[in-house]
């Protein structure tokens, strides 16, 4: 197998459609527990959009209305509006506007794409918004796809935000399965909302950032959950360029040029909250990762990562981060910046309350603060820290907090091996010989992760020998928290472990030995064993450090073998669901010689469409779940991979050239094995005698 780009995709993940009264249930799919609606059926009619419709139509599925702004106005409480399939272009202001009008607590409106699909929303000629949901209440849009119109040009494919509330304020809102991406400005630019839930969605390319909006008028942002999401890559795009421009006011800016510097991932002003972000990526954003104003902010199990300012910003009282990670300050630019991991700031509230707990941070560039509090600022504030790994691999990083503040900090691990003073507090200076005396169980060591990085994919799960593993404090724990980043146990062996991630014996590619784990890579895409020159490229890239298991995973997606047997990975951000479901069930056949069961193909088919992880993943998840016991899945993956290595061994014994006959049997040699050790040995047997004969 030929060396491949490294890249990821990024999609989005997708849980239940809504479609009616809003109950909450927690659903545990694949060890990820998900907070899904549960619904009731809506009690009005259904009406239908489509892109060769007339608006003249009574609206029904043999006689569509052709425009979603038209049909959205034509709606009841009760209603639903499903646009089907295709491409509507917006252009009219404000007739192609999606402006439905408000529902009722018992009669809800929906407007959702079409279940299976998902219809596209072009917006062009510098349109305000797709969708206006300002002074409306009881509303949920659902599975649709917005965009800019590629086939403008010039001013044509200009267009502002893809969902907007601004002006009158909104309450009881679900946005849900929305892809909104290469947009001028915000993804949701939102004031005023009570009661929002914005579930599964996927904000990437925006100019201005991906959630955010002015102050608010009437209490910004309240009972707000975030959940299962992916905010990224805001401006890296802005009126068709890659947003890499940025404005200088003078007159020869070109007129892409970026006018706003910091877009974030998530930046919203003061509001009464509580916001809770969860189960979210923040990721390569020109800006701040999330940076929240609002009061009682919780930002729990999620990612962010590569940001080029700020990771995580709080300003409110009453917030918290906990299970998350932190890492790739700078998006891999080594400019000094004055930008930090964590920053706790401009508080205004004298006695302000926030807690870090279970986080890891990592920053590889230096030469500023990891974490700051109330730099420069004498309102007195309250921290307190614990259980949290701080790794600064930079000079000149230690965490500062202000003279005025109290920092409450025990049962952490430091590792800052260009610094002497690790936390600045004060009057006082802490190192390594006296951080004891900052809190209990506060240690000094390399937190030993797997694969730290820098404007790259990395891995911060904890090796083996971690001083992290069972060395935080059981009771600091956030009650009602039982699960860690991956969403695997908090607690293993009676003690919880510092940091984002519990470490685990025996599963992921712990459970493999790296050999093993590149071999069932084979097994798990195509159903054979590995060629040679392939298993031993991607094994030297594991133990030389250059990828992870995951990242290998990930590569071979990128191949033009899987390309050939997968529709799915020609184009991964098209793809139609049909040809995610195939991957899936190959996944399963290949590994498991079965089909998968419903829930599980339904949970890794939304995980792959709406962006909540990769293919590498979802195949990394996928062989840690079966192997991690003694379930016949797992004895079958173990045997198969034992013919396979045996198959590559056999090969490089020989020293046969890769031909098709030899890919034949490496397909072959798999066909027969099962959970009985016994097809182990009969297929090296066929191996060997298929072998002589060629």
């Amino acid at each position: 197998m030929s060396c491949y780009r490294r890249q990821r995709f990024i999609v989005v993940l997708a849980v239940l459609l809504l479609c009616g009264q809003t109950m909450w249930e927690d659903l545990n799919m694949g060890g990820i527990v998900l907070r899904n609606a549960s619904v009731q059926a809506a009690t009005g009619n259904t009406y239908y959009v489509a892109p060769n419709g007339n608006n003249a139509n009574p609206g029904t599925r043999d006689k569509p209305w052709a425009t979603p702004g038209y049909g959205s106005r034509q709606l009841r409480p009760g209603d639903t509006l499903i646009i089907l399939d295709g491409r509507y272009v917006l252009r009219e202001y404000d007739d192609d506007i999606i402006t439905p009008p408000s529902g009722t607590a018992s009669a809800w409106i929906t407007i959702q794409g079409e279940e299976g699909r998902r219809p596209l929303l072009v917006g062009r000629d510098n349109l305000l918004t797709a969708i206006n949901l300002s002074g409306v209440q009881y509303v949920r849009i659902a599975n649709l796809e917005i965009t800019h119109d590629d086939t403008a040009s010039g001013q044509a494919l200009y267009f502002r935000d893809g969902l907007e509330i601004l002006g009158e304020p909104a309450a009881h809102i679900v946005l849900q399965d929305l892809y909104i991406h290469h947009i001028d400005e915000f993804g949701m630019n939102i004031q005023d909302v009570q009661d929002l839930q914005i579930l599964n969605c996927r904000i990437a390319y925006c100019g201005f950032g991906a959630l955010g909006g002015p102050s608010g008028e009437h209490g910004g942002w309240r009972n707000a959950t975030i959940k299962g999401c992916s905010l990224s890559w805001s401006g890296h795009y802005y009126r068709g360029s890659d947003g890499s421009v940025l404005c200088t006011g003078r007159r020869t800016d070109p007129p892409y040029c970026r006018p706003y510097p910091r877009p974030d991932g998530f930046g919203i002003e003061p509001a009464q909250g509580p916001i809770v972000i969860e189960e979210t990526r923040a990721e390569h954003n020109y800006g701040d990762g999330l940076d929240s104003k609002a009061a009682n902010t919780i930002i729990r199990r999620c990612i962010v990562a590569n940001n080029s300012c700020d990771g995580v910003k709080l300003w409110g009282d009453g917030s918290r981060i906990e299970d998350t990670l932190i890492y790739g300050r700078g998006d891999g630019h080594d400019e000094p910046s004055p930008w930090a991991p964590i920053v706790i700031d401009q508080v205004e509230q004298a006695g302000a309350r926030f807690e870090i707990v279970n986080v890891t941070v990592d920053d590889y560039l230096g030469q500023n603060f990891l974490m700051y509090v109330q730099y420069d600022n004498t309102v007195p504030v309250e921290v307190t820290v614990r259980n949290t790994i701080f790794s600064g691999r930079g000079p000149e990083c230690p965490i500062y907090v202000g003279p005025t503040s109290t920092l409450v900090a025990d049962h952490n691990l430091f590792y800052l091996p260009q610094n002497q003073t690790l936390v600045t507090y004060g009057s006082r200076s802490y190192t390594c010989t006296n951080i004891a005396s900052l809190g209990a169980g506060n240690l000094c060591g390399d937190p030993r992760f797997l694969r730290p990085a820098w404007g790259q994919l990395g891995d911060y799960h904890i090796n083996a020998d971690s001083p992290a593993i069972d060395a935080g404090r059981n009771d600091a724990v956030p009650e009602g928290t039982n699960t860690d980043l991956d969403g695997n146990p908090r607690i293993v062996n009676g003690t919880v472990d510092m940091g984002a991630y519990e470490y685990r014996l025996g599963t992921g590619p712990y459970s493999l030995d790296d050999l093993g784990w590149v071999t069932s890579f084979y097994v798990a895409y195509w159903g054979r064993c590995p060629d040679p020159e392939g298993q031993s490229y991607w094994l030297n890239m594991i133990r030389q450090g250059v990828l992870s298991a995951v990242e290998v995973a990930e590569n071979f997606a990128l191949s033009e073998e899987a390309k050939s047997v997968y529709t799915y990975f020609q184009s991964p951000e098209t793809a139609s669901e049909e040809d995610i479901v195939v991957f899936v069930r190959e996944i399963y056949l290949n590994l498991f010689n079965r089909e998968p069961d419903s829930e599980g193909l339904n949970y890794w088919v939304g995980e792959l469409k709406y962006g909540r992880t990769t293919p590498g993943q979802v195949i990394a998840h996928i062989i840690n779940a079966a192997t991690d016991g003694t379930s016949s899945d797992g004895a079958i993956v173990k045997n198969k991979v034992a013919v396979g290595e045996y198959f590559a061994d056999r090969v490089r014994e020989l020293v046969l050239p890769w031909s098709e006959p030899l890919r034949n049997l490496a397909i072959q040699a798999l066909l027969g094995v099962t959970d009985d050790p016994t097809t182990v040995e009969q297929s090296m047997q066929f191996i060997d005698s298929t072998l002589a004969s060629l």
